[in-house]
């Protein structure tokens, strides 16, 4: 019996002493752990609802009507008259017996100028028969004859015995041998003169006198 006593008070100080000297333990949020098995959890306060108070909606505005303006009628147009004036013609005019009284005036242009004409006029050049044949230009008759000089190119010039020859080259490279008084270029042009480094081609034409003039233009040699 006295051991029984003994080993209970000793047991007794054993959990006192391990009680003492355990370390503080954490208590969670959620509650209260006693042990793995048993859980402690915290009561919910319970919340309030949310009272909104009470919006009553707004009444739309409502527009006053406009006022009614009273109708006033116009007074009466006056009526268009069904009968349309016209002017009298001129024979009406000249046939009247108080026209014939007047004096007679009437617009003459002798020895003035007319006013739609151009105060610049120049009346056109007159050409005789002769000029006319001498302006016109022959059928081609050569390839010459059908190119304009600008497509035309003086690349030499060889002296003989009592002349002087000139070769021209077109843009295909074909050339042609020429002398004074051979025709070259579309416009009726006609060789005149061969110098050392150029050729000179004369070309008629008629000015604004209506008189036969004669332009130059050269070929000058390429080197």
């Amino acid at each position: 019996m006295d051991k029984l006593i003994y080993y209970a008070a000793w047991m007794l100080a054993a959990v006192c002493i391990f009680a003492w000297t355990a370390p503080a333990v954490a208590i969670p949020e959620d509650g209260i752990h006693v042990s793995n098995r048993v859980k402690i959890e915290r009561p919910e306060i319970p919340v309030a609802p949310e009272v909104r108070p009470d919006v009553t909606p707004e009444a739309p505005e409502v527009a006053e009507p406009e006022p009614v303006m009273p109708r006033i009628d116009a007074p009466d147009a006056p009526e268009l008259a069904k009968e349309v004036v016209t002017a009298p013609s001129t024979r009406e005019i000249l046939e009247d017996p108080l026209a014939s009284q007047l004096p007679g005036k009437f617009y003459s242009r002798t020895g003035r100028m007319d006013p739609f004409e151009p105060f610049l006029y120049r009346p056109e050049p007159e050409v005789t028969p002769t000029e006319q044949e001498q302006l016109q230009i022959r059928a081609p008759q050569t390839p010459l004859e059908r190119m304009d000089l600008a497509q035309l190119r003086l690349t030499g010039i060889m002296r003989t015995p009592g002349r002087m020859h000139a070769l021209v080259e077109e843009a295909s490279g074909k050339g042609y041998v020429v002398v004074e008084g051979t025709y070259i270029g579309n416009k009726g042009g006609q060789i005149s003169k061969i110098l050392p480094d150029r050729v000179v081609v004369e070309e008629k034409y008629l000015d604004i006198y209506g008189k036969i003039a004669v332009r130059e233009k050269e070929l000058k040699l390429q080197n």
